[in-house]
């Protein structure tokens, strides 16, 4: 008998073995359903049970009373406190009439009472501004808190109410014909590349992000440290989700910075952070040095408690730098779209990766990654009419089943708008998948990386460019700080022309030598297709409120000096093999089409203003020696339509379903 065990024993660790071998990824499956199974047990716990995550902050509160949930400007704020702040407002609000059903916009700054209330000033003004608008729709505006600025007679005094206003728990009553399918909120995106829309967020959506971090094992003795603002998905779900599910602290900031972040760590004793954008990259350049100076305390980098960072946008560039220079040592990075029915993380380390996406576990998250014609901006279909999906290491675009399971519930208001992320007849005839936007690859552990977003990506020569794949070789070199890389349309040129905006180091005056530096880099990392054909010095990027470089209005001033003044502006010069300064005459040859298309196209042999020495030939569009019939005459897009104001986007969107309007605090904050 003992034979016969030893010997099935044998021949199932040989059996093990050669799965092994020939299948290595599957490794890391296992270790990421050990951790997904950490995130599916509490789910399900929750949704038999009927919780939302506002049931579980009174659980803990219950539990542990007196343990702080908030680190604000060095003032805790315990689960009793915070619960009966939410106790009042939830009294108010019933006071007020609002029901299963209304809508109520919140503006306010980062602080504690984001969670239940503050007060202000500013915010009066910004909606007395859209306050003609949205009066005769019935919306109705309270100010909270003592403002120092006298109070619209059209509006109301929301403290009246508060003062009154019990802080024991509202009945569960009140909470009857909410299910997990119901909508929570709607947070706006972040406009990275297009106006911000109103993405829907369902209590199951809450849960499911709030319960992500379980895969760092995050637990009631961590404190976490978000920098992030609020209002937002990374902030309000993944930060005050995930503690509010686990009972960790939390601690936010008014505004992030880089100079103090380190020493706000070590003064809180943090044990988790989360960044977003290019947040590492701005603590990266903060002085290395752990001397007093009259400036600022430079920051000890490795005197913290900080065992794991979480969150998305930590380039691959500065990845390794940034784990080794703060000794961070797990660095889950992650990707969902706010909007979305599909998320990753990566809890294994994997430098530059945001998670899985093997045979093995699109079975538990259908999400693929199809070829993508960048060109033509829709996906790649075979003569049937489906979509393929990519090879290892193949840019494709990221999709995912909608399903009963998986639902998009898309955004508020124009429902053309959420139809646009939805793609049908993705495998087979009938399904429907939701659209990222995405570009992604898997390696061959299936281990996947972030590329570009569809909208950044851009097509040059025949030949698709990534954005992000430029921009980080771009910042290898010393004296660029940041570079937010874009196309330009040119006239006579298909497609669109690489320009990179960069900002340089504090004290850094632009040389001769750097520019020819520059030129040399491209040539010995990038492709001639990818080098910047336009070069523009800024003393900032402009980010959005989620530390991701802004585009749109770099891609609307293109390579104009009038439009780029008083920024520097350079022309890539192949004969000098340097970038020259971009003058006006050398604008207008360029927009009348002037200039040698070579030269546009990274041919050795191509000369920058000497118009004379080229002749016509049917890949040069040279204005002196060639007909009309060539395409001569161009006439570039209007982006004057992506330029419509932020209220007119909540005009449109949102306000045909508020009924009240709850304003607070310095800066202008929508929710």
């Amino acid at each position: 008998m003992i034979q016969y065990v030893a010997g099935a024993a044998g021949c199932l660790a040989a059996l093990a073995y050669l799965l092994y071998k020939r299948y290595s990824w599957i490794k890391y499956d296992l270790v990421f359903l050990r951790n997904l199974s950490r995130l599916i047990i509490p789910i399900m716990k929750a949704t038999t049970r009927g919780k939302f995550l506002c049931d579980l902050f009174e659980e803990h509160t219950d539990k542990m009373p007196k343990k702080t949930y908030i680190i604000f400007k060095d003032q805790h704020y315990t689960f009793q406190f915070v619960d009966k702040q939410m106790n009042k407002m939830g009294h108010a609000a019933m006071a007020l009439g609002i029901k299963k059903g209304d809508t109520v916009a919140l503006l306010m700054a980062n602080e504690p009472a984001f969670i239940w209330t503050t007060y202000g000033d500013e915010l009066i003004e910004a909606v007395e501004e859209i306050y003609p608008e949205i009066e005769p729709q019935g919306v109705k505006v309270y100010v909270i808190g003592d403002s120092k600025k006298s109070r619209p007679e059209a509006f109301y005094s929301l403290n009246d109410i508060l003062d009154q206003a019990s802080d024991q728990r509202p009945d569960r009553k009140c909470r009857a014909g909410i299910t997990l399918n119901s909508t929570l909120c709607y947070i706006y995106t972040s406009g990275t590349t297009g106006l911000p829309k109103a993405a829907i967020i369902t209590q199951m959506k809450s849960l499911l992000i709030g319960l992500s971090l379980k895969g760092i094992q995050l637990n009631k003795d961590d404190i976490l440290y978000s920098p992030l603002p609020l209002y937002h998905s990374a902030g309000q779900l993944g930060a005050v989700g995930n503690t509010v599910f686990t009972g960790a602290t939390l601690v936010i900031c008014s505004k992030f910075s880089a100079s103090h972040f380190i020493e706000e760590c070590r003064r809180h004793n943090v044990t988790v952070i989360q960044y977003i954008g290019e947040l590492c990259r701005y603590l990266l350049a903060t002085p290395k040095a752990s001397s007093l100076n009259y400036i600022c305390i430079s920051p000890r980098d490795k005197e913290h408690f900080i065992r794991a960072a979480f969150g998305n946008g930590l380039r691959e560039d500065i990845w390794s730098e940034f784990q080794e220079r703060f000794n961070i040592p797990l660095i889950a990075e992650g990707y969902i779209a706010t909007e979305g029915n599909v998320g990753l993380i990566n809890a294994q380390n994997r430098c530059g990766s945001i998670g899985r996406l093997s045979p093995l576990l699109s079975y538990l998250t259908p999400a693929y990654l199809i070829k993508y014609d960048v060109e033509n901006d829709q996906p790649i279909r075979t003569k049937d009419g489906f979509c393929i999906e990519v090879g290892c290491n193949q840019p494709g675009l990221l999709v995912a089943l909608i399903k009963k399971t998986l639902p998009f519930e898309g955004y508020k208001g124009d429902k053309r708008l959420t139809e646009k992320k939805i793609l049908r007849d993705v495998f087979r005839k009938g399904d429907q998948y939701f659209n990222s936007g995405d570009l992604m690859s898997v390696d061959k552990d299936y281990f996947v990386y972030f590329k570009d977003r569809v909208g950044d990506t851009f097509r040059w020569k025949g030949e698709n460019v990534s954005t992000i794949e430029v921009s980080n070789m771009l910042t290898e070199l010393y004296w660029i700080e940041e570079a937010n890389v874009y196309g330009v349309q040119i006239p006579g040129q298909d497609g669109r022309a690489g320009m990179a905006s960069l900002t340089l180091p504090e004290g850094h005056e632009l040389s001769i030598a750097d520019l020819e530096s520059l030129y040399q880099h491209c040539s010995n990392v990038l492709p001639s297709y990818a080098w910047p054909r336009f070069i523009r010095i800024q003393n900032v990027q402009t980010i959005t409120s989620t530390f991701k470089l802004r585009k749109i209005e770099l891609v609307r001033d293109g390579f104009d000096p009038v439009k780029v003044n008083p920024d520097l502006l350079y022309f890539l010069d192949l004969v000098n093999k340097s970038y020259v300064p971009m003058t006006d005459h050398l604008f207008n040859e360029i927009i009348s089409v002037r200039v040698n298309s070579n030269i546009l196209s990274g041919e050795e042999n191509a000369t920058v203003h000497g118009l004379d020495h080229v002749e016509c030939s049917d890949n040069d569009y040279y204005y002196a020696n060639c007909d009309e019939e060539k395409g001569l005459y161009y006439t570039g897009d209007d982006y004057s339509k992506h330029l419509a104001s932020m209220h007119k986007v909540m005009i449109d969107y949102l306000i045909p379903s508020l009924k009240i309007i709850t304003y607070v605090q310095t800066d202008l904050y929508v929710v």
